[in-house]
């Protein structure tokens, strides 16, 4: 089964490369990855381990698509940089554009449903 710390493996020697994690190095992964996932998320936040875990086994049926878990009290000024001002915040990049953004209550699985919608048409 695929999850976050397999995508992450990848993404990490591409970010690592720039020596922090930095706008520009999250900017250059969406360009890398066709489709990439971001999470922002904190350790003590239920509904973030409840999303990480339901993209986990979205992610299962689906290896064309990269993902990246970031916790917020750890990279603040990434966050900041980013706009994100609530955990959970999920942000969906196909080829290098936002294409899905969610932040605090919302429907994974109507965002997931989205996604696979847009994998579809890309074909």
């Amino acid at each position: 089964m695929r999850n976050f710390n397999e995508h992450q493996e990848s993404l990490d020697a591409l970010i690592a490369s720039t020596a922090a994690y930095t706008v520009a190095a999250y900017t250059a992964a969406t360009h890398t990855a066709a489709t990439l996932i971001l999470q922002f998320g904190d350790e003590s936040c239920a509904p973030c381990h409840a999303i990480r875990h339901k993209l986990d086994a979205w992610l299962a049926n689906h290896p064309d698509v990269a993902a990246r878990y970031i916790d917020i009290q750890t990279h603040l000024a990434l966050c900041s940089q980013m706009g994100i001002m609530s955990a959970p915040t999920v942000i969906v990049y196909m080829d290098g554009k936002v294409v899905a953004r969610e932040a605090g209550y919302f429907s994974l699985d109507d965002m997931l449903a989205r996604v696979e919608r847009y994998l579809e048409m890309r074909g």
